[in-house]
């Protein structure tokens, strides 16, 4: 049980010390939730603009209007498609050492932990931190993104809505995927990484 407990202070300092090491990895994983979460919810914002619009003046169009809709959310599959494997391209080589502070830090810790179920559950931790630090930041991001375009619009009287808000709720179920990606690339590619120095001297 100690041993659990100083991993994860361990994990912890860590993270907090060199969070600025782990800037490119955090940027990686953090775009894509910006650009997927900021598209949900301006979407759902739109939808509920377009489905009170409709009721008042149009409600007969509103088949045409919501299979227009629609097929504008289709065509993001490629883009979203797109962003998800650059992230992975990218994150492949990132944890694998272009990032030399983290590289360094790697190897400190396997200097520390020199037995590798130790050092796995170390580096788990620390990129599980990793990736929690980079979804939260995409997602607050993204919200404070989304409100601000849509005063923007509003103020230039493009979409007339006096009150509108933001429901987060509904754009976690579309981001979900993608955050479990992201999880599941970084501590994976920690541990490879561990796995493939730790023997080193």
């Amino acid at each position: 049980m100690r041993r659990w407990v100083y991993v994860v202070d361990a994990s912890i300092r860590l993270f907090i010390r060199d969070i600025n090491s782990f800037r490119l990895l955090i940027i990686n994983a953090a775009i894509p939730i910006i650009i997927l979460t900021t598209y949900e919810l301006l979407v759902n914002m739109l939808n509920t603009y377009v489905g009170s619009l409709i009721i008042t003046a149009a409600p007969y169009s509103r088949p045409i209007i919501s299979n227009a809709i629609y097929f504008i959310n289709s065509m993001t599959h490629s883009i979203i498609t797109a962003i998800v494997m650059i992230f992975f391209v990218t994150s492949v080589f990132m944890v694998n050492g272009l990032v030399r502070s983290l590289r360094d830090d790697f190897r400190a810790v396997i200097n520390i932990f020199r037995s590798g179920a130790s050092v796995t559950t170390y580096i788990t931790l620390i990129m599980l931190l990793i990736s929690v630090y980079s979804i939260a930041l995409g997602i607050s991001i993204s919200v404070a993104l989304a409100l601000v375009l849509m005063k923007i619009l509003t103020t230039l009287s493009i979409i007339p809505v006096i009150n509108y808000g933001i429901d987060v709720v509904t754009a976690l179920p579309a981001i979900s995927p993608l955050a479990c990606i992201i999880c599941i690339t970084y501590i994976t590619e920690g541990i490879i990484w561990v796995r493939r120095y730790a023997p080193l001297p």
